[in-house]
């Protein structure tokens, strides 16, 4: 069966009752909006919700933006979410985290890097660790490797 549409009709889905469940539609620019109508959630489900499938989007020689007016969560559904597969670059821009970030490889910093607390390890140098002195304990914080000033201006690391 082979349906056309006219002059950018939508194309409107109706429930076994009549009532108005879903529209596709192309908007004057031409972009494809579905909207659903009805429902509690009113999601859009891409593919067979009881089948592992894959989503493409695009060409590979073209990118692709992905906008989530409003805001929103790309969430793995309890799962591990991967961004990013071997031999991607993925920036990301202008993050604040709430929760922690766990990193598989290396971070590179092309301008500051800014942490109110930072434990862990270092396996490279830096060229240049820049503590804010004034912020800094002016007595032994008791806590092992935290670092503190005294009134002589001389630094220390708590033993604990």
């Amino acid at each position: 069966m082979k349906f056309q549409v006219l002059n950018n009709e939508p194309i409107n889905f109706y429930n076994a009752n009549g009532d108005l469940v879903g529209t596709i539609e192309i908007s004057g620019s031409g972009d494809m909006i579905i909207r659903p109508e009805s429902g509690s959630t009113k999601d859009i489900i891409i593919g067979n919700p009881d089948t592992v499938g894959d989503v493409e989007i695009g060409i590979p020689s073209s990118p692709v933006n992905l906008t989530l007016k409003g805001g929103g969560t790309i969430g793995g559904n309890g799962n591990i979410l991967n961004i990013g597969t071997a031999g991607d670059t993925v920036n990301i821009y202008n993050a604040v985290y709430s929760q922690s970030l766990e990193v598989t490889g290396s971070i590179y910093v092309t301008d500051s890097l800014y942490a109110e607390s930072f434990i862990g390890s270092a396996t490279s140098s830096l060229t240049y660790l820049e503590l804010d002195y004034d912020l800094l304990p002016t007595a032994d914080p008791s806590v092992k490797g935290r670092l503190y000033r005294n009134g002589s201006n001389q630094l220390f690391i708590s033993a604990g």
